[in-house]
């Protein structure tokens, strides 16, 4: 599909400055190691550049949350292999002494025996432990549900974290470049103070500038930090690794679509939605089986006895073989199945409440999204314009001020436009990206599209 190459070219992303991310401690062999922050500002070409498709495959190897939602999958089989016990034959087998001793005149043989036997219980009739089964195997349903949920999760979590970095380490470039611009303008004001061409006051400007840029890369490399580490841990990756330079902006051919119609789509394949769903259909079977539960339970029973004396007595040996039906019935439990009844008719009311505050949840958020994703759209071509035509001052300020027909501080404004319309370019393009993904990420493009089967 065509929405899918977009997509993938967005999240495959190309390459080429790299910055350094400190070894992080395992956390099974050091736990109580904190990572030193300090040996993060490095700059090199020689560290493994991780894409995104890299960076999301690191994140559902080693995420935590995926594996915790994998393991629940394993015990709702468990839970489920537990509620089949009731309704499956039970085969019980017991031997020990007996005394067997007359009370009443009677010609009944009496004396000490041994007793070995084997019985079998078949249920016949247990339509309230059926029912359990089914809400147990609902159950399942949702816990392999969940294990999506977390994929989609953990795929736009790293997403926007990286999204971030890149942003992060662009940033600081090119608070980098601006601050040696300002360095390179201090050395021209101090020569033409020497020459006579400027006054004190031009190098103090030139020095304040360097001084407030300077303080700039701190905050930006200090950003830049964070955001590494938070890409870092999400991915739970501890050895040096290099981000992309640049994301390609892809085509939003979704976005495209009327919101109504993203919102249907959301309906449809958000995995959330469907988890609601089965709970819902769980709540109702927990409380088919507590109605039930008024009735009585069938049961078929078999099986062997032998009998042996021990001492004294006129016992006899004997092997004798039974047969019968049973049935079980508790005309009360002391209100238990009426707080059950309850308990399970108000977790269907919840549970549908649920589903609809997250309807209108997803209702709100496309509808937000996609109006944000579209303004997006018109700032990244605002600051596209605004960047050209600050190079384009730039260029002027530069050849006037060469030309002595411009003074230190047009020439610092124009330095600062220039740097403060290429980051705000950076910024806009990096808020477009979030505003693809939040979106994809409601929609549920993210989860049932080929995107996430074709970046593992």
């Amino acid at each position: 599909m065509k929405t899918n190459s977009c997509w993938l070219a967005f999240l495959g992303a190309c390459a080429c400055a790299a910055l350094q991310l400190p070894s992080l401690p395992c956390l099974a062999q050091q736990s109580s190691n904190e990572p030193n922050v300090d040996t993060l500002a490095t700059t090199t070409i020689n560290q493994p550049i991780i894409t995104l498709r890299q960076a999301i495959g690191y994140a559902l190897t080693n995420g935590s949350s995926l594996q915790l939602a994998q393991e629940k999958v394993q015990e709702q089989k468990g839970v489920q292999y537990s509620a089949l016990g009731p309704l499956l034959p039970t085969v019980t087998t017991n031997t020990g002494p007996e005394i067997q001793q007359n009370l009443l005149p009677s010609s009944a043989p009496a004396g000490t025996k041994l007793q070995t036997g084997l019985s079998v219980a078949v249920p016949l009739m247990d339509v309230g432990n059926t029912l359990q089964l089914q809400a147990k195997r609902v159950g399942l349903q949702q816990a392999v549900a969940s294990v999506t949920t977390q994929k989609s999760e953990l795929i736009y979590k790293t997403a926007l974290a990286y999204v971030d970095a890149v942003l992060a380490v662009r940033v600081a470039r090119l608070t980098k470049l601006q601050l040696a611009s300002f360095q390179k303008q201090h050395s021209s004001v101090k020569r033409r103070l020497q020459e006579g061409l400027a006054h004190q006051a031009d190098l103090q400007r030139a020095q304040l500038d360097i001084l407030t840029s300077h303080s700039k890369l701190l905050r930006a490399q200090n950003e830049q930090q964070q955001k590494l580490l938070q890409l870092a841990a999400i991915m739970q990756h501890n050895k040096p690794f290099a981000v992309v330079q640049q994301l390609q902006l892809p085509a939003w051919e979704f976005a495209k679509q009327p919101p109504q119609q993203l919102v249907q789509q959301a309906m449809a394949q958000r995995v959330k939605v469907k988890d609601r769903q089965l709970a819902i259909k769980m709540a109702k079977r927990e409380h088919a089986a507590a109605w039930w539960d008024l009735f009585p339970s069938l049961q078929a029973t078999t099986g062997v006895a032998h009998t042996a004396p021990l001492v004294g007595g006129d016992l006899q040996e004997a092997l004798t073989w039974r047969a019968g039906a049973t049935l079980l019935w508790s005309p009360y439990k002391g209100g238990t199945r009426y707080g059950n009844m309850r308990q399970t008719r108000s977790r269907i009311g919840q549970q549908r409440l649920q589903l609809q505050a997250l309807t209108w949840e997803i209702w709100q958020h496309t509808h937000q999204q996609h109006h944000r994703l579209m303004t997006l759209q018109q700032r990244v071509h605002m600051a596209q314009q605004a960047f050209s035509t600050s190079q384009q001052l730039h260029r002027s300020t530069v050849d006037l001020y060469d030309n002595g027909q411009a003074t230190v501080l047009e020439l610092s404004a124009a330095e600062r436009d220039l740097a403060n319309a290429e980051i705000e370019l950076a910024q806009v393009r990096s808020d477009l990206q979030r505003a693809q993904l939040d979106l994809a990420y409601t929609v549920g493009l993210l989860q049932q599209h080929n995107i996430a089967a074709k970046l593992l």
